[in-house]
């Protein structure tokens, strides 16, 4: 703490704590002995992080993509651990709820938070076509990351009025025009909301923004790769 307060920042304007979600296997969205540990700790990284004059980056990831099983994946209802008794719309209830209290937790800290995911709603971009939310539903099922805009809908439902969700765009790593990031803008910030309940509309404009990214290592053919 005392080393985050005592920073000087001069160039560097915006500036974020990182905060991993793929839990694995650990994490039981209706265990409240788990989300006691995971209030805690965010309690801790907002505060942090309100020290240091930073927002906090919230990666939303599972990396660990190899394994079979899919237990890592807490974003994911075909492999939750209680979808033999809990059904989609139980997940989702739950996940919402999980996402009032994160955003609630941190606005104790930072009234003023900023929240930036290195993709939300973009990592669904290929799903937001026209048709009938019975459809949308369907497809987000078999979805890797079904649960985020459960998630994201509780965090807007109770963000304060200062607060900030940027959704990163990570897929525009591999962007190779300017009429793509201009595209992928208009879809993400009218059909982004697609996966939200209608209540939730004016929060989605009210607090969040795109942030469009750029891979500069890629651009620039720095990025070491493995052999294969």
């Amino acid at each position: 703490f005392k080393d985050l307060q005592a920073i000087k920042w001069e160039k560097f304007t915006d500036n974020f704590i990182l905060v991993w979600t793929a839990a694995g296997e650990k994490l039981d969205w209706f265990n409240d002995e788990h989300w006691n540990a995971i209030e805690h700790n965010m309690q801790l990284v907002a505060k942090a992080a309100r020290l240091g004059r930073c927002g906090i980056a919230l990666d939303l990831e599972t990396y660990l993509k190899d394994r079979t099983d899919g237990v890592n994946n807490i974003w994911s209802y075909a492999v939750a651990p209680h979808r033999s008794i809990k059904s989609f719309a139980e997940y989702r209830a739950m996940v919402h709820r999980r996402g009032r209290r994160f955003i609630q937790v941190i606005q104790k800290e930072m009234p003023h938070a900023t929240i930036f995911t290195y993709f939300h709603m973009s990592i669904l971009r290929k799903m937001m076509v026209a048709g009938p939310v019975s459809r949308q539903e369907e497809m987000l099922l078999n979805e890797q990351y079904a649960l985020v805009p459960a998630f994201i809908g509780g965090m807007l439902e109770a963000s304060d009025s200062q607060v900030r969700i940027i959704d990163g765009n990570e897929p525009a790593y591999w962007y190779q025009s300017r009429q793509q990031y201009l595209t992928a803008y208009h879809l993400l910030t009218d059909r982004g909301r697609m996966f939200l309940d209608r209540s939730l509309w004016p929060a989605f404009r009210a607090h969040g923004s795109i942030g469009q990214a750029v891979y500069i290592d890629e651009c620039f053919a720095t990025r070491q790769r493995e052999s294969l």
